[in-house]
Parts: C-alpha cells; structure tokens; sequence
C-alpha cells in the first residue's frame, strides 16, 4: 500500500511538472515569434473563419475532440487531461510575464537555436506528462489511439497529424510560418526520444524499488 502511494505521488509529480515545462517551452518558442504549434494555429485559423473568440472556440474544439476519444481510446483520458487543459493557459501566462522579449531579427541564427531550445523543453515536458499515465489533452490522444488500432510507432502518426493539421490551418488563414513548419516535423520524434529516456529511467527506478522491497 505504502509503494502505490509512492508511485501515485510519483505520477502527479511527472504531470505537473510536465505540464509546468511544457508551458516553458511554450513560451520560449512564442518569444521567439517563429510561429505556433499545428494545433493552435488551426484553432486560431478556425476561430478568424467563423468569427468565434478563440477561447470558447478551443473549449469548443477539444470538447469534440473528447467526445471522439471517449468512443475509440477513453482509457487515455483521466485527471491530466483536464489538469492540463484547465491550467495550461494559467501556466503560459506566468511565464510569459517573467521571461523577456528576444531581440533577434526573426531568421537569425540565435533566434532559431532559441526556438529549438524552446522546443525541446516542450518535447521534454510532454513525454513527462505522458509518462505519469494520467491522462492527456484529447490532441495528444490521437498518435497513440491509432497505434493501438494499426500498430507502428506514435511519432509517426504525430508528424502527420500535425503536418495535416498544419495543412488545414494555412487553408483557413491560420498563422503558419517557419517555426510551425520545424514544430509539425520535430514534435513526434522529439517526444518519443524524451518518452524513451524518461521510460528507462523509470524502468530502473522500479527495478531498485523491487529490488529493496524483496
């Protein structure tokens, strides 16, 4: 009883630390104003099409999305998803106050080494928060729901997730630039290497625990 407490702290450790530095990477990437990720650039394409603010229409957006997932992948959903999608946007906001504006002219070399910095750190905080197994944001669902339904690997379906997504977004007018482009590319296997390095972390760790429990 006493080693599920542990592991269940353990777990909403990795989630909100992985959601603290997902927002982290978020912003750093937004400093550099290169360009948002696939999905928020068709939700903010979305909202400009159909005139609706993009605060409800996002709600709007993922609670179709859950809709979707609860009928062909429910057991991904779980308190993350909404941990994330309720505090996400808090986190982002702190950050943004705190962390100060890139001078850099906007194809400049250091402004693009900042992006993928800022990338990075994203690709980091969602393997964590993917790790913790309690639940993601219905977009995040996806990559994994059709690996359960035709196998293969997650990175691979994200990057075509995110380069349709990205697709779509252009043809509503959404805000797709270079470092969207870099993001529908790099996301995938960015966060199955940091999900590979978190994993047999974890898998060590276990083992040491069962190990000092036998």
């Amino acid at each position: 009883m006493e080693n599920i407490k542990k592991i269940k702290k353990k777990k909403l450790l990795m989630l909100v630390l992985g959601v603290l530095i997902i927002s982290l990477g978020t912003v750093i990437c937004k400093k550099t104003s290169l360009g948002v990720d696939p999905f928020n650039a068709f939700c903010i394409g979305l909202s400009e099409a159909v005139s609706i603010h993009l605060g409800p229409l996002t709600l709007l957006v993922n609670s179709v999305l859950i809709l979707i997932i609860l009928l062909t992948g429910r057991s991904f959903i779980g308190i993350g998803t909404i941990f994330t999608m309720v505090c996400i946007g808090y986190f982002i906001s702190f950050f943004d106050t705190i962390i100060p504006d890139v001078h850099f002219q906007l194809l400049a070399i250091p402004n693009i080494l900042i992006f993928i910095v800022g990338m990075s750190v994203m690709c980091f905080g969602v393997a964590l928060y993917i790790e913790s197994q309690m639940g993601m944001v219905p977009y995040d669902c996806f990559s994994f729901i059709l690996v359960k339904r035709f196998g293969g690997k997650t990175f691979a379906y994200r990057i075509g997730l995110d380069c349709t997504m990205s697709l779509v977004a252009f043809l509503l007018g959404g805000p797709i630039s270079f470092g969207t482009i870099i993001l529908a590319g790099g996301l995938g296997p960015l966060i199955d290497f940091f999900r590979g390095l978190i994993g047999k972390y974890s898998s060590l760790a276990s083992s040491k625990v069962e190990t000092e429990l036998n």
